[in-house]
């Protein structure tokens, strides 16, 4: 069953891991559908689609922007020749062509930073972060660590 809805998270997200819990079968599913959960659900899982879109717009970007690291070297090196030029020529009223400056493409940013959650004591909060943690693990695109803190030892950290 864990293979099974950490397959479906990884692929799909934390929404499908979730109803993959819920219904697993009907006599198999590990949880009874809850409303709290399942919007809940499907904001992670909103979460979860932005960090994965964000990775793909990143990677796009950072090609991108090697491309105009590259444009951008070569024209401060034809500056540096016209440049040298028009000392040379002592300025005779004729200014040489220069080429425009490339435009550093802007890097991507997020639409979200994350999400808070919170709830009643038992309401599930630490079943549904557990599993969007675990939905960004391997093979999902997310390179990244994703740091999963429990409140009090968030603000435990922040107050030191």
């Amino acid at each position: 069953c864990h293979q099974k809805v950490l397959q479906a998270g990884r692929s799909q997200g934390p929404a499908a891991a979730y109803d993959a819990l819920v219904l697993g079968g009907s006599a198999s599913a590990v949880l009874e559908c809850d409303a709290a959960q399942a919007e809940c659900a499907a904001s992670l899982q909103s979460l979860w689609t932005e960090l994965r879109e964000h990775r793909i717009r990143l990677t796009d970007w950072e090609e991108c922007h090697r491309c105009w690291q590259e444009a951008k070297a070569k024209w401060l090196v034809l500056k540096e020749e016209t440049d040298a030029r028009q000392k040379d020529e002592q300025n005779d009223g004729v200014e040489s062509p220069c080429l425009p400056e490339p435009e550093e493409p802007p890097m991507p940013l997020l639409n979200s930073y994350g999400c808070y959650i919170f709830g009643s004591v038992g309401g599930g909060k630490s079943l549904l972060m557990d599993l969007f943690v675990e939905c960004c693990g391997g093979g999902t695109g997310l390179d990244k660590p994703v740091l999963r803190v429990h409140f009090h030892d968030f603000m435990q950290s922040v107050h030191r």
